[in-house]
């Protein structure tokens, strides 16, 4: 079993990262892989045939550990085992991934330099969270796969720093029309030796809180309904009273008392345990107008009434969710199992009152039908879907403007004179604004967030936002 991690084996603390992994087998059959090491394991199920090799991509997330180990089983061998070691990239250096032939004769001042080649590069897009710039030639461009190729437009259409050299202009032009952030972030050179001007000419990334976890984290907790799991153990503690009450009104016997309450308790975790686990979800997906992708940020609560296990089919782009809270730190590890040809299932642990959070981030291709402009101090809503826009908020140059309904194939469009106050502005809106240092000074917020669980969430409760910064003209 040979394992080659990405990056050269460096990582980032809560980012994403992967291992290429090959497995040769004298025996075919079946077998299961064991990954752990990271804030959640895997399982996968893998058919290994005599006599070849059987190559794959692993992504996963590190959070401090610098190890992963894998264990491969075997019915009827002895498992195998492999542990493979990681290092902590320099926080405050910028990365730079240079897959290029010549590398750049003069050092660049904080910036660490990863040299790469078409072989080393990712298969998953969000590796690319590794690194902070890909550099990039024409021939290593040719040479990647087809999995590294989608990795590499995920990245970009991401808004991802590319710097090409020496790509021809076809070329060019298709990686730019497939970016984000409207192809700012590619810049064109010929020769190594323009690379550290090439990097001090990147605009400024758009802030927002799909990629800030604690801004993320702070808002979805407080979208939650509150104290769910203290309201259950108040009303047992008052059923449980009440119990001892009306028992001690009809009978004196202490053993009758006794009796009463511990069958109350039985029957009360027998009927709290027989319940499915409680499911919610803050979704945020932010994009730029126009733009043809997003990203995404998920916080998914599960409440737990009693001892067992939940699983959750969720969507193979969610990639690999990171468990941020529990109730109940003694709870078997989060599993993401991942069976051949079919979508991964998450299985939670769960115990009696026990809370868990699971936080998803990344990016998703979005059909962008709803477009915000902002035309000379005017702004501009247009709706190219066939849904109606309802509970949408714009925040204009820090001020707050609840906005009508809007209708399908409809637009609206107002002049903001100067400063707009809005006493009426939803509170929830306020604390974002104050929460987010009023980084969105044109954005639309529309609490109609896209359902990225699917069937998962079906009747369950859903809270969160769309939101879209505004395309400057």
């Amino acid at each position: 079993m040979e394992a080659i991690p990405a990056w050269q084996g460096l990582f980032r603390p809560n980012k994403n990262t992967e291992l290429q992994l090959r497995i040769n087998s004298e025996l075919s059959g079946p077998a299961t892989l064991f990954i752990s090491g990271s804030s959640i394991s895997k399982q996968l199920q893998l058919q290994l045939t005599a006599g070849t090799s059987k190559e794959l991509v692993i992504p996963f997330r590190l959070t401090n550990n610098n190890t992963v180990t894998l264990l491969l089983d075997r019915p009827g061998l002895a498992p195998q085992k492999k542990t493979v070691w990681f290092d902590l990239a320099a926080t405050a250096k910028h990365v730079i991934a240079l897959a290029a032939a010549n590398p750049p004769a003069a050092a660049i001042a904080n910036t660490l330099l990863l040299n790469s080649n078409a072989n080393m590069l990712p298969s998953h897009s969000q590796t690319y969270d590794m690194i902070d710039t890909l550099v990039m030639d024409a021939a290593t461009l040719s040479d990647l796969a087809n999995s590294q190729l989608q990795a590499l437009e995920g990245f970009l259409s991401d808004c991802g720093q590319l710097i090409a050299i020496n790509m021809p202009e076809e070329v060019l032009a298709a990686l730019t029309k497939e970016a984000g952030c409207h192809g700012y972030n590619i810049k064109a050179i010929n020769d190594t030796s323009l690379l550290a001007n090439a990097l001090g000419s990147f605009p400024k990334q758009t802030a927002d809180i799909a990629t800030n976890e604690d801004k993320f984290h702070q808002l979805a907790r407080d979208a939650f309904p509150h104290s769910r799991l203290l309201n259950t153990i108040i009303t047992f503690i008052l059923l449980y009273l009440l119990v001892l009450l009306v028992t001690r009104l009809l009978t004196r016997r202490p053993e009758a008392i006794i009796g009463v309450s511990v069958t109350a308790s039985f029957l009360a975790a027998f009927a709290w345990s027989g319940n499915n686990p409680e499911i919610s979800t803050y979704t945020w997906v932010e994009l730029n107008s126009g733009d043809n992708s997003a990203r995404y940020a998920v916080l998914l609560q599960q409440i737990g009434n009693g001892l067992g296990q939940t699983g959750i089919p969720i969507p193979a782009y969610l990639y690999d969710p990171v468990s941020v809270s529990s109730s109940n730190p003694t709870l078997a590890p989060v599993h993401l199992s991942i069976h051949n040809n079919s979508d991964p299932e998450l299985v939670l642990s769960t115990a009696l009152l026990s809370q868990t959070e699971l936080y998803f981030n990344g990016t998703l291709q979005y059909d962008n039908r709803v477009s915000l402009l902002n035309r000379d101090g005017t702004a501009q809503i247009i709706n190219h879907g066939d849904k109606t826009i309802e509970n949408a908020i714009l925040l204009w140059e820090g001020e707050v403007i609840n906005l009508p309904v809007i209708q399908p194939q409809a637009s609206w469009s107002k002049t903001i004179p100067q400063k707009i106050s809005n006493a009426e502005a939803p509170a929830r809106i306020t604390r974002l604004r104050d929460l987010s240092g009023r980084i969105y000074t044109h954005a639309l917020f529309i609490e109609q967030p896209p359902d990225l669980l699917g069937a998962v969430m079906q009747d369950k409760s859903q809270f969160g936002w769309l939101v879209i910064h505004a395309e400057l003209g």
